[in-house]
């Protein structure tokens, strides 16, 4: 055939004595067309047509699956029944007792258990986990029944934070691990805001993640480090420990200053 596309072909055939026979069939011819040239140098039939014998077609594998960006991984519907595997980013207990953060690599979300019964686990785990899917003022939240739906798959590379801008931060990246750099403008009790130009963002430093007391003043230039959260304020960043934030840095900077708390 000439072209790709789909063929009635009718075959007739006689024994020579009068007797025929006939049959149809429908024919679909893909890949390209074969050459002229190629064409021309094909066997003939009995009657002297020349017999059209398509190429094989190598057989397509499909494109590798490239991760999702926040734009466009789907939200997860409230009260679907769901498994997922990820990297544990911060451990149970550090920013709540009834949960954690977990990175499947399309989202970042918040691993929920009622009794905060989890086996004992730390940032670059892999784990896998099953449960009902809902929502915490924007942030992906996975509803675990009890421990028996957690399985521990062993252990993995350090969580690697994506750096960000703060007009880049949106609720497409609840759940996950970020830096921005900047001035801290505002700093009242466990609450900071970061200015870094672009526009600013608000976090918390919790006690229950190890601060206890801020280890920069107002007016300083920090890297901070933490969980991208969507409470009901916003979005608001959360170190998980004081290892999360580096004073006297701006992203890019050579030196950094290694923090501790009083």
């Amino acid at each position: 055939y000439a072209a790709a596309g789909r063929y009635r072909v009718r075959l007739e055939v006689s024994d020579g004595r009068g007797a025929t026979g006939t049959a149809q069939a429908s024919v679909t011819v893909v890949g390209a067309a074969m050459p002229a040239d190629v064409l021309a140098q094909s066997p003939a039939s009995p009657s002297g047509t020349p017999i059209n014998i398509q190429r094989p077609v190598a057989p397509t594998t499909p494109a590798e699956k490239s991760p999702r960006s926040p734009a466009t991984t789907p939200r997860p519907k409230t009260g679907q029944r769901d498994t997922v595997v990820g990297t544990v980013l911060v451990a149970p207990g550090v920013l709540g007792r009834q949960y954690f953060y977990l990175d499947t690599g399309d989202r970042g979300l918040q691993v929920y258990q009622y009794a905060g019964d989890f086996p004992l686990l730390a940032p670059g785990d892999r784990v896998q986990a099953s449960g009902t899917w809902s929502e915490v003022t924007g942030t992906p939240r996975l509803k675990l029944a009890g421990r028996s739906d957690l399985t521990v798959l062993g252990g993995h590379a350090t969580p690697t934070p994506q750096v960000i801008s703060s007009d880049a931060a949106s609720a497409g990246l609840a759940g996950r691990l970020v830096t921005v750099s900047g001035t801290i403008t505002q700093l009242t009790g466990e609450q900071f805001v970061l200015d870094d130009g672009a526009g600013e963002l608000t976090g918390s430093l919790r006690a229950s993640a190890g601060f206890s007391a801020a280890p920069f003043c107002v007016g300083a230039t920090v890297a901070v480090t933490g969980i991208l959260d969507a409470g009901r304020g916003g979005l608001r960043l959360l170190p998980r420990s004081p290892a999360d934030i580096t004073v006297g840095q701006v992203l890019g900077a050579a030196t950094t200053t290694p923090v501790t708390t009083t």
